[in-house]
């Protein structure tokens, strides 16, 4: 088994392929007053195909569409995006229609288009990884006025009936193991990561990021920014970028020998909260329950509900759990 191979999530720039999609033509003239659009969806794993990139001789956009079932969410997606970007955070512009409008309602789906943003995905290269810690720190601190009552103490953040799913799973016996350890693990510090719910950006992965200059320029997919441990979300993000680093040989040899990753996520963070001051392995605990949270989501869905839209996540989420452990435990340095 071998840790830290690039995945969905290490691809450094955003790819598109053109289409012909006369729906959208007629949305962007109608509620926009764009014309004679040249039209691309946003390509590769882990994208969503109903994300486009929109070329005009006026300007380039980015148009999101979801399904009439989704409103709800979009709206509040878009209003929380909105307040954010006055607020003077990086995250994505929205373009509102001739009516004034956020969300575009438009042939039994729901549209809302923001400006382009330039930028290639993260990749842990040079001060990349402090600029993103920084920007997390940012994001949360900012979003705090806009979710007033984030201490949510009666709500878990670990999972409940995971043994049960693991009995019932195709999961080879030797990660089930692991899988279990884990879970008794994190369920022994319980208390740590169930407290001090704040709103984090919960999918903070490489993609979700568009960097220039090593700087962060844009974080997208908002409707993933929602109370939850402050704890659990830092832990998260903190392993989901420092892993894809540690994708390249350079850096996870350099890590190998001076450790300072998970330093340089939490000075980030510090730079918006001061007082934080969690461990390596607070942080990896915190890793540890988000992603045993996402193992059983994916099989409650696949045994319970027959959806197998995720399951093709479970092995990488597996595997996560080793990488959690070099990454925040300075015994298995050597592992790199």
């Amino acid at each position: 088994m071998k840790l830290f191979q690039p995945n969905n999530l290490s691809r450094t720039r955003a790819e598109f392929t053109p289409v012909n999609n006369q729906e959208i033509v007629a949305l962007l003239e109608r509620q926009y007053g764009l014309v004679n659009p040249k039209i691309s969806v946003f390509a590769g794993a882990n994208v969503s195909a109903h994300n486009f990139k929109i070329e005009t001789s006026a300007r380039r956009c980015f148009l999101k569409s979801r399904g009439l079932a989704a409103i709800e969410k979009t709206e509040k997606e878009a209003e929380l995006t909105f307040a954010l970007s006055e607020l003077g955070q990086k995250v994505p512009r929205i373009i509102r229609s001739k009516d004034n409008e956020l969300v575009s309602v438009y042939e039994d789906r729901c549209w809302v288009l923001y400006e382009f943003q330039e930028g290639d995905y993260f990749s842990g290269k040079d001060a990349e990884l402090s600029s993103a810690a920084k920007a997390f720190g940012e994001l949360t601190r900012a979003a705090e006025s806009l979710f007033p009552n984030t201490e949510i103490t009666e709500q878990n953040a670990l999972p409940d009936g995971l043994p049960d799913l693991l009995n019932r799973s195709a999961i080879p016996a030797d990660h089930r193991a692991t899988i279990l350890n884990n879970l008794s693990i994190v369920e022994q510090h319980r208390a740590l990561l169930n407290s001090d719910w704040r709103p984090v950006h919960l999918d903070y992965h490489p993609l979700n990021l568009l960097m220039n200059d090593d700087a962060v320029a844009c974080l997208v997919d908002l409707e993933h920014l929602k109370p939850h441990p402050v704890v659990v979300g830092l832990g998260f993000a903190g392993y989901k970028l420092i892993r894809q680093a540690m994708v390249n040989d350079e850096f996870r040899t350099r890590e190998a020998h001076e450790r300072t990753a998970v330093e340089t996520w939490r000075r980030g963070w510090q730079e918006s909260f001061a007082n934080d001051q969690f461990t390596d392995d607070e942080l990896g605990l915190g890793a540890r329950a988000r992603i045993l949270a996402l193992i059983h989501m994916i099989l409650d869905a696949s045994l319970n509900r027959g959806d197998d839209r995720s399951t093709y996540d479970l092995e990488k989420q597996i595997l996560s759990l080793y990488e959690v452990d070099v990454i925040f435990s300075r015994e298995t340095a050597d592992r790199l």
